[in-house]
């Protein structure tokens, strides 16, 4: 049993105990393809609220019946406000380890795969909680202090368990403790919308394709590999404008959350 295939926070191991981790796997995989992106931008600035726009060129001179242009008109992105990644919060974990793996935007799923599975076994400590434990043997006991040892009779059902051990923990003041290093996010994570977020930043960062020929890929699940060598297959002009606000927000949205994350906050979209 694992947690990536059943999609579960508690598994059992082959010795019968119990292995716990702090949020869905496929919820900590997805944040850790933001983290990862967050560590590739550290120090670069994401410009918040621009937009491109076409400068007129300068006429200086008339040939004929055509103008001759100084300086021809071009494409400049103005406007917004810049702001700087400066990663500082989740100091729980080594982001020099991710500093030194290849910019993710440049990884293969592959590569993503392998490097966050080894991530994840290293941090194990940060993103699994603690479990209730089997005790055959009252030497095997532990003095952890985030642990309370009792007997179970095996006569009682959960209900009655349930009742009992929150009696005795109220009689004998034994409190909650919190694990300070645990990994915590600011809301429910929607794995399936934050990854479109992410592929979406990696079109627009990587490629130079346009918004309409995005929300194709998105609508029709082109292979970008595919698009590379043949961009036929993409419809000269993309009449649904909703389509390409959409991917110009999530662009947007991608870099907020990223700006959000490197202050400790995940995820969140807006300021």
């Amino acid at each position: 049993m694992s947690f990536k295939s059943e999609k579960r926070r508690i598994k059992v191991l082959k010795n019968g105990s119990l292995e716990a981790i702090s949020h869905n796997y496929w919820h900590i995989f997805c944040f850790w393809h933001f983290l990862k992106l967050a560590v590739d931008y550290q120090g670069k600035s994401l410009n918040i609220g621009g937009k491109w726009e076409w400068k007129a060129g300068t006429k200086v001179s008339k040939i004929g019946n055509k103008f001759r242009l100084d300086v021809p008109q071009e494409r400049k992105y103005v406007g917004g406000k810049d702001y700087k990644i400066s990663i500082s919060g989740w100091k729980m974990f080594d982001l020099k380890e991710l500093k030194t793996l290849p910019p993710i935007l440049k990884m293969s799923s592959t590569q993503i795969k392998n490097a966050f599975d080894k991530w994840f076994n290293n941090n194990k400590h940060i993103l699994t909680n603690k479990v209730v434990k089997l005790i055959k043997d009252i030497k095997s006991a532990n003095d952890d202090k985030d642990y309370f040892t009792v007997q179970i009779p095996k006569s009682k059902n959960i209900l009655e368990i349930s009742n009992e051990i929150d009696l005795l923990r109220k009689s004998n003041n034994l409190k909650p403790t919190t694990n300070q290093k645990s990994l915590e996010f600011y809301k429910g994570v929607v794995s399936k919308n934050l990854f479109k977020l992410f592929k979406v930043f990696k079109l627009k960062e990587t490629t130079n394709f346009t918004n309409s020929q995005i929300a194709q890929i998105l609508n029709k699940n082109f292979d970008t590999k595919k698009i590379r060598i043949d961009k036929k297959i993409f419809i000269k002009k993309n009449t649904d404008k909703s389509n390409l606000r959409q991917v110009q927000h999530s662009y947007e949205s991608t870099k907020k959350l990223l700006i959000n994350l490197a202050r400790g906050i995940f995820p969140k979209t807006e300021f």
